[in-house]
């Protein structure tokens, strides 16, 4: 245990990654070094993964996981912070094939067969694993995300993003947020019409949890289009602080509190229908004339 947590160790314990990885993945990757102080953390550090289509999934400065690991004996996980700096992170779900470009990560750990085989030893009676999260620092930041499944194409870069949580339950899909501050925002959204899916019947209610929390952006600019409305906005604020009341996601209701900006310029305009309008065509008649 010694060894392995002096820099030596951890050099071969990057490479034992890479070596493991390797024969799992069937396309390019590369994790430049693994490091970690038990029980404290987990850092990767130039990182790159491309997948089997040729397209850059992950390109990467720095990934750190702070957690309690002596909370995995407990059926815990508690992730105290999540840190991305100089992240290139490029997800998508495309026609024809509509499941997302890191499927093939997930699919390399599944066993051949086991798709179909009954778990008959699981404990149906067990306790979920808890996963909770603290907070989240984001530096140098970019995430395009274009998915035509629901229909949405963004590409956001962030300069400086701090989230504190103070509730998070993943299995109740409760994410309760208590501060963002947000340094240098630079969004465009572009969201359209998606694969049409079959009306399923839901229960009344949000199937998430959201609490929004107060919110400080500094230098953020923004270009959206909701091409399914025929809306587009277009603006840029030097400072915006908000403090929420409530969020609502499947009902669309938000309550604010207080919202202060400074510096803003923003645009909202109903642009030209996407859709070409359907014309009725005239009915034909018949005359007769009288002989």
């Amino acid at each position: 245990m010694l060894v392995a947590t002096t820099p030596w160790g951890q050099q071969l314990v990057t490479k034992q990654v890479n070596s493991y990885l390797a024969g799992k993945l069937k396309s390019p990757f590369r994790i430049g070094r693994v490091s970690y102080s038990i029980p404290d953390y987990i850092e990767l550090e130039n990182v790159f993964f491309k997948t089997p289509q040729g397209d850059t999934l992950l390109n990467g400065g720095r990934m750190r996981i702070d957690l309690d690991m002596w909370g995995l004996l407990n059926n815990r996980v508690s992730l105290n912070q999540i840190e991305l700096e100089h992240i290139r992170l490029n997800i998508n779900r495309t026609l024809p094939d509509t499941a997302f470009n890191f499927q093939y990560i997930l699919d390399a750990f599944i066993p051949p067969g086991d798709t179909t085989k009954p778990k008959t030893n699981v404990d149906t009676t067990a306790a979920p694993l808890a996963i909770n999260l603290t907070g989240i620092f984001l530096k140098d930041v970019r995430i395009k995300y274009k998915d035509d499944v629901v229909g949405a194409d963004v590409n956001a870069y962030v300069d400086s993003l701090r989230a504190k949580f103070e509730k998070t339950d993943v299995y109740k899909s409760q994410y309760h947020l208590t501060n963002v501050a947000v340094d240098g925002l630079d969004a465009k959204t572009r969201l359209y019409e998606g694969i049409p899916t079959p009306d399923v019947p839901s229960a009344p209610g949000d199937t998430l949890d959201i609490a929004l929390g107060n919110w400080q952006i500094n230098k953020s600019k923004w270009d959206v289009r909701v091409e399914t409305a025929d809306f587009r906005t277009q603006g840029s604020v030097g400072k915006l602080a908000l403090e929420s009341d409530y969020f609502y996601l499947n009902g669309e209701k938000i309550g604010l509190k207080s919202l202060q900006m400074s510096n803003a310029d923003i645009a909202a305009v109903l642009t030209k229908p996407t859709k070409k309008a359907t014309t009725t065509q005239p009915t034909a008649t018949t005359e007769t004339s009288a002989g």
